[in-house]
C-alpha cells in the first residue's frame, strides 16, 4: 500500500514529503540527543533507577529479557513518545543546568583572570625592581670599578653592595612579616566579630521562630467585637467633628452680631453729645 501511494505522488510532492520527513527527523534527532544528554548528566548509581522511573512515567514498562514482545506491543511502543510537558521539562532542566555550568565557568574564568592579573602585576613590580637594581649596580659598581684600578677594591665594592642588598631585603622581609602579622590579627578580629554577629542572628532567629510558633490568632468573636468598637469610635468622631463645625459656625455668627451691636453702640454714643449741645442752644 505504501509503494502504491508513493507511486501515485508527483515529483514535487515526493520532494516536499522528503523535506518534511528530513525536518521531522532533525527535530527527533535533537530531542534524542537532549534526552541522552539528560540521562548522561545523572549519577551512574542512580541512572538505572531514574531511567526506570522515567519510563514508568512515560507509560513504558520495561520487559524481561526472556520475554518476547508481540507485534501489537511493538506498535504501541513505537507510538508512545514524550509528551509536550515532558519535553518542556527536559528542555527546562537542560537549560538550567547549562546556565549553572556557564555561571560556574564564568566564576572560574574570573578567578583565573584575577590570578593571572596578580601574577602579571607581581612580575611588573619585580621587573621594575630588577631594572632599578641594574641601574644602581651599574652606577655604584661598574662605573666606579672602571675608574679605579685594582681587583681588591673592586671585590670589596661588590661585596659591600651585595651585603647592602641583602640587608635591604631582610628589612623588607621583616616589614612584610609584620604586615602579615597585623593582617592575621585583623582577620582574627573580623572572624570573631562575624562569629558574634552570626550568634546574635541565630539567637534572634530562634526568638522569632519561638514567637511565631507561640503566636495564636485571636478568636473571631473578639475580632468582630474590636472591629465594631472601632467602627463606633469612628462614628462618634465624625459626630463630634460635625458638632464642632456647627459650634464654630454659631460662634462666628455670634461674633458678627456682637460686632454689629458694638458698632451701633459707638454710633449712639457719638450722637448723644450732639443732641445735648443742640438742646442747650435752643434753651439759650
Amino acid at each position: 500500500d505504501l509503494h502504491v501511494e508513493l507511486a501515485q505522488l508527483s515529483t514535487e510532492q515526493l520532494l516536499a514529503l522528503v523535506e518534511e520527513n528530513s525536518r521531522t527527523n532533525s527535530m527527533l534527532k535533537i530531542e534524542t540527543e537532549m534526552f541522552e544528554k539528560f540521562f548522561n548528566r545523572l549519577e551512574p548509581k542512580d541512572a538505572g533507577a531514574e531511567k526506570h522511573s522515567s519510563l514508568l512515567d512515560m507509560g513504558q514498562a520495561p520487559y524481561p529479557r526472556g520475554r518476547r514482545k508481540s507485534k501489537s506491543r511493538i506498535t504501541v511502543d513505537r507510538v508512545i513518545c514524550l509528551t509536550v510537558e515532558q519535553k518542556c521539562d527536559l528542555v527546562q532542566r537542560d537549560l538550567d543546568e547549562t546556565k549553572e555550568d556557564l555561571q560556574l565557568m564564568k566564576e572560574n574564568s574570573e578567578r583565573s583572570l584575577q590570578n593571572y592579573l596578580a601574577i602579571l602585576e607581581e612580575a611588573d613590580i619585580r621587573l621594575v625592581e630588577i631594572k632599578r637594581a641594574m641601574i644602581e649596580f651599574d652606577k655604584d659598581i661598574v662605573k666606579t670599578i672602571t675608574k679605579k684600578k685594582g681587583s681588591v677594591i673592586a671585590s670589596d665594592k661588590v661585596l659591600r653592595y651585595m651585603e647592602d642588598r641583602i640587608r635591604s631585603r631582610d628589612v623588607m622581609k621583616e616589614k612584610i612579616h609584620l604586615k602579615n602579622d597585623s593582617l592575621k590579627v585583623q582577620k582574627q578580629k573580623m572572624q570573631m566579630q562575624l562569629k558574634q554577629e552570626r550568634l546574635k542572628a541565630e539567637i534572634l532567629n530562634k526568638k522569632l521562630r519561638r514567637q511565631l510558633a507561640e503566636y495564636k490568632v485571636p478568636p473571631v468573636f473578639n475580632y468582630v467585637h474590636e472591629k465594631m468598637a472601632v467602627h463606633d469610635l469612628e462614628n462618634s468622631l465624625r459626630i463630634w467633628e460635625r458638632k464642632v463645625e456647627i459650634a464654630e459656625m454659631a460662634l462666628k455668627s455670634y461674633r458678627n452680631v456682637w460686632h454689629k451691636a458694638k458698632m451701633a453702640s459707638h454710633q449712639l454714643q457719638a450722637l448723644l453729645p450732639e443732641q445735648e449741645r443742640h438742646k442747650a442752644t435752643e434753651g439759650l
